[in-house]
């Protein structure tokens, strides 16, 4: 990496015997005391950068990779790294000039309002986008659809927010504003109740974590309109204390993690131990460590659905005996975890 301590003054970019600077790649420039503006003209010497990384740094602003005519000066950059700085509000053409932009990573930052990647007439400045970081940034809301021109973004990491509901991604005619989504971390926001349709626009969405939130139940078909979703995480959420008997009607599912959530399955009047995974059926991965599992007919009642799964993670869960049927029903299953139980 080429490293300095602020942007060279002169506007003129570097002489010839040092023209191995214009083939540059990658400039990783993160904690290297730089603070407020930088200069329009610092890149214009580096027109094949890819990966510029500005991270923990005093920045205010996102650097303007336009020229006055506000033509592009680094075309290829595709991957930008601006977590822990001091940007908080952000200009609305901003990313204009970055059209070839793949990462975005904002993390870490006390943000006003999520950034615009739309025009006027909702064209996207970032049409090549699929990753982009906002993790730690203050977001309460994400109204007027700040993503909705990101047709090709593919993972969103929304952790660490204020959201107090699951964000919308539909448009006005209820379609999705972020079609290829296919990740998406809402894990340690304030979210206190999933909705019916809170989920009804993001049909490709694979993966979803939605861990140390304060939600209390998991409703029924809260999950349903996902119908991609392959990994499901609800980690560290000692709120849930219900689950209804259609919660985990996600027939896509492959891998679900409900952990650490001390959630108790032998108060079986707030779950229904037949219906439980009866509608998750095809899920080879299970890891229900640091929660109360029962011993005996409910255990096999919960497990009796399961005939994919492979890998039952029972870690932690206060067993004290099992009784010899318990997994019985398990006809696929290759790996079993029970440490750390009497």
């Amino acid at each position: 990496f080429l490293m300095i301590r602020r942007p060279p003054r002169s506007t003129h970019c570097i002489s010839s015997a040092a023209s191995d600077v214009y083939k540059r790649q990658t400039l990783g420039l993160g904690n290297t005391s730089l603070s407020g503006n930088i200069s329009t003209n610092v890149f214009r010497c580096f027109p094949k950068l890819t990966s510029l990384k500005l991270d923990r740094n005093g920045l205010t602003d996102i650097p303007n990779f336009c020229n006055t005519k506000y033509n592009v000066r680094v075309p290829r950059i595709k991957q930008l790294n601006l977590q822990l700085t001091s940007i908080s509000d952000i200009w609305k053409h901003s990313l204009k000039c970055l059209t070839s932009l793949v990462d975005l990573d904002l993390s870490n930052n006390i943000l006003r309002d999520p950034p615009s990647f739309c025009s006027q007439n909702y064209a996207s400045y970032t049409l090549k986008l699929s990753k982009l970081f906002l993790r730690n940034t203050s977001i309460i809301t994400l109204r007027r659809h700040k993503f909705r021109c990101l047709l090709n973004l593919k993972a969103l990491d929304l952790s660490s927010n204020y959201f107090k509901y699951i964000p919308s991604f539909c448009n006005e005619s209820n379609e999705s504003t972020n079609p290829s989504l296919e990740k998406l971390d809402l894990s340690n926001n304030k979210i206190q109740t999933i909705f019916l349709g809170s989920f009804r626009c993001l049909t490709s969405l694979k993966t979803l974590y939605l861990s140390h939130t304060s939600v209390k139940k998991l409703k029924n078909n809260i999950f349903s309109p996902l119908i991609s979703l392959n990994q499901l995480k609800i980690v560290d959420s000692d709120s849930l204390v219900e689950i209804g008997k259609y919660a985990f009607n996600i027939s896509s599912l492959r891998s679900l993690t409900f952990a650490d959530n001390n959630f108790n399955f032998e108060h079986v009047m707030k779950y229904s131990p037949k219906k439980l995974f009866k509608y998750c059926s095809h899920v080879k991965t299970l890891v229900l460590t640091g929660n109360y599992f029962p011993t005996g007919p409910v255990a096999q009642e919960i497990l009796r659905t399961l005939k994919s799964l492979t890998t039952l993670y029972l870690t932690k869960t206060r067993i004290y005996t099992i009784h010899r049927d318990t997994f019985n029903s398990l006809i696929s299953l290759r790996k079993l975890f029970l440490d750390q139980n009497r």
